[in-house]
């Protein structure tokens, strides 16, 4: 397979995802800040967790508990290992290195957040789980956009423009869902979860920069 067959839209790569990078960047700052600084982002909080006690039923839960797997853990690293062997079979370091910064830049960014923020998770009733670990930002939420947005920028590489952006509407709307599956089941505040869409966006833009090759023809070797 030639570097010609996988190569994304220089253009996009070079264009768009960086100013996503910043605007995730300056996310993050700002919620960060507000979150800690601001007791109307509490409020809400607390508002919006109230609501989903209002809505919640058994067959929402379950189809709520069966979304959230999908950025479990283990689905993580089982989609990871995938992506990370299918690049390296075909000779995609590049591609591949871009797979392991965003989803391993997003540990490195979500576990000291976690740890120095040191934000509690909701209390019961709202929380249907037994978890104790630090709330912001969410892990599943940033894990949703890294790795799900970096397996299907992998699989549409050299694809069409149609496909491409079927292939991050897919993206968003699964790790849309991921995020809401966290709010719903009690385990994250609402503003927990939108920081981590945007950590998940901020690695994924990088190892979308990362990954992209520097040329269009040249075969894809390596950094």
């Amino acid at each position: 397979t030639t570097g010609r067959h996988w190569r994304p839209s220089a253009r996009w790569a070079l264009g768009v995802v960086p100013i996503s990078g910043l605007l995730c960047l300056l996310a993050v700052a700002e919620f960060t800040w507000e979150v800690f600084a601001d007791d109307d982002v509490v409020v809400l909080d607390s508002q919006i967790a109230d609501m989903v006690l209002d809505i919640r039923s058994e067959p929402l839960t379950t189809v709520m508990r069966t979304i959230t797997v999908l950025a479990d853990t283990e689905t993580i690293l089982l989609v990871t290992t995938a992506c990370l062997g299918a690049a390296l079979a075909q000779r995609r370091r590049r591609q591949a290195l871009g797979v392991a910064v965003a989803v391993f830049g997003t540990t490195l960014v979500v576990v000291p957040l976690k740890e120095v923020l040191g934000r509690e998770r909701p209390p019961t009733p709202h929380n249907l789980t037994d978890l104790v670990a630090n709330a912001y930002p969410s892990g599943h939420a940033a894990y949703g956009v890294a790795t799900w947005g970096a397996a299907l920028w992998l699989l549409t590489a050299g694809a069409s423009t149609r496909m491409r952006r079927a292939a991050a509407l897919l993206a968003t709307c699964l790790a849309f869902a991921i995020g809401l599956s966290r709010v719903y089941l009690g385990v994250h505040w609402g503003s927990d979860v939108v920081a981590g869409w945007a950590v998940g966006g901020l690695c994924l833009s990088a190892g979308i920069l990362i990954g992209s090759p520097r040329s269009s023809t040249a075969p894809d070797t390596g950094p």
